[in-house]
Formats: C-alpha cells, structure tokens, sequence
C-alpha cells in the first residue's frame, strides 16, 4: 500500500500474482491470498482529538491451475 500500487511481474509456481494475471500460468497447485487492513488515524487540534480505527478484509482470492490433459 505504501508504493502507490506499483507492483512487479514476477512469475511463480508458489505464488499468485494479482497484478499480472498472465503469470499465473506457471501456478502447479491452487493458491489462496488473504490481506486484512488496519488503519489507525488520529486527528487532533487545541480543544479536541479524535481517533478513527477501521479494519477490513481488503481482498481475498483463489488461483489453480488449469491445464490441457
């Protein structure tokens, strides 16, 4: 999140590549991924202060492998 959704096009037999779907090709058994979001924020000034705290699940997918037999 901190690199402004910049992202590499790695290709992997382990792994799922969610910015580059093409690479997913080279997966040889089923891959879940899972991220959950926490942000924190607090605002204050002089009089008063205030605290957001927010968490959710930010994506969840499943990749497996297709292939001609």
């Amino acid at each position: 999140m901190g690199m402004g959704g910049l992202s590499t096009g790695f290709a992997s037999n382990n792994f799922m590549n969610l910015s580059n779907p093409a690479a997913n090709s080279f997966l040889d058994k089923p891959v879940f991924d899972f991220a959950v979001k926490n942000q924190d924020l607090t605002v204050s000034s002089n009089s008063d202060s205030r605290r957001l705290k927010t968490t959710y699940i930010n994506h969840f997918a499943y990749a497996f492998p297709v292939k001609n037999k």
